[in-house]
């Protein structure tokens, strides 16, 4: 098996999808045509489905799903004094400032919050700045991803995991954030903390953030048995059904839109950090439609590289039923719910000044789930 290089190269954007490795291409895969049959959950493995594309993964998630409808839906744009009076409550603050579409401050005990137009909020505490931001990475294409290293199912002496997400679910609520669920958990044990800080120490990487200097100083940092923490990742999700947490369309154009996902880490403290990038409220959900069979996405994939000369075998390393949100009128905030099938897909490319001179360009490729027809 071949690795891949961590240094990434993203075509859609952040993400926390991709995988560390490059596999073999696979040149005894089965092959996947478009008459294949596959059930909720089928297991797939390596397969090929064109020349240079090969399939690696274990199912397609909602497989099954024969209907689905979409959701007339306003993104959510927070009041900031009702986000500050809910994450900040009685604590002192020291530095503020209103932003033309927004609202920014700091607290006395040097606490953060910052709520953006467009559905955003950054919230994050000493505790989660010195003390969880320079050891831990869950960020699976970024350098320094050590996600992997972290338990997903123990629960903490503070609280229980199901405590910990009934109480995080809550937060969102009291946000207006609903719709939410929890998509990875990290159990940031203290011990575990103090192993991966020592690691870094160790190789020169250890660093903390200086609020006077405005600048990351190295340190050794010490861990207690009142740094234990949850970190959840949280999708918000329709029907059983996600709303892609990928942005799409180009960034120089109206034709951008954002995904929808969150962050939250708990303590015995309560949260120490928050990080919302858009959420969706629900207007109106449209008459169920019939939805196009998986192996069918598959064909329009493999129709959609042969008319493409590829310069490099592409991975398809996840396949899923997802919602896209789509433009209606983005002056009035309106946009629609469309499922889709996307494929999220890798390529080993040349990058020059990355390690080997080799990088991972990955890519999110959206079908219609009406329809059949690509959304770029």
């Amino acid at each position: 098996m071949n690795y891949k290089m961590v240094c990434c190269v993203l075509a859609i954007c952040f993400c926390f999808c991709a995988t560390s490795c490059v596999r073999d291409s696979g040149e005894n895969s089965e092959t996947i045509s478009s008459s294949t049959s596959l059930s909720d959950s089928k297991e797939l493995g390596e397969k090929k489905i064109h020349e240079d594309i090969t399939f690696e993964l274990s199912q397609i998630e909602n497989a099954g799903r024969a209907h689905g409808s979409s959701y007339s839906v306003e993104k959510t744009d927070f009041v900031w004094t009702q986000v500050k009076d809910i994450l900040l409550e009685d604590k002192e603050i020291e530095t503020e400032q209103e932003l033309s579409e927004g609202y920014t401050c700091a607290t006395s005990d040097s606490d953060l919050l910052t709520v953006t137009g467009g559905g955003n909020i950054f919230f994050a505490t000493d505790r989660y700045l010195n003390k969880i931001s320079p050891t831990v990475t869950v960020q699976e294409n970024a350098p320094g991803y050590n996600g992997d290293h972290f338990d997903a199912q123990k629960d903490l002496p503070f609280m229980t995991q199901d405590q910990a997400i009934k109480k995080a679910l809550s937060l969102l609520d009291n946000l207006k954030i609903t719709n939410m669920a929890v998509q990875k958990t990290y159990v940031l044990e203290h011990s575990q903390l103090q192993k991966e800080q020592d690691a870094l120490a160790e190789a020169g990487e250890a660093w903390t953030f200086d609020k006077e200097k405005n600048e990351r100083i190295p340190v050794a940092v010490q861990y207690t048995e009142e740094d234990d923490f949850y970190y959840f990742t949280l999708w918000e999700t329709l029907d059983g059904i996600h709303i892609t947490p990928y942005p799409h369309g180009s960034p120089d154009d109206d034709s951008y839109v954002t995904g929808a996902r969150a962050e939250m880490i708990l303590s015995s403290r309560g949260i120490e950090y928050l990080s919302v990038e858009s959420h969706y409220m629900v207007m109106n959900k449209e008459e169920e439609e019939a939805l196009i069979r998986p192996e069918q996405a598959i064909q329009a994939l493999e129709n959609k590289y042969d008319q493409i000369i590829l310069s490099n075998p592409v991975t398809v390393e996840n396949m899923s039923l997802l919602y896209v949100p789509e433009i209606v009128n983005k002056n009035e905030n309106k946009f629609e719910l469309t499922p889709v099938w996307a494929f999220f897909t890798t390529e080993e490319i040349t990058a020059l000044g990355a390690k080997d001179n080799k990088a991972i360009k990955e890519t999110m490729v959206y079908f219609n789930a009406v329809n059949g027809k690509e959304i770029v």
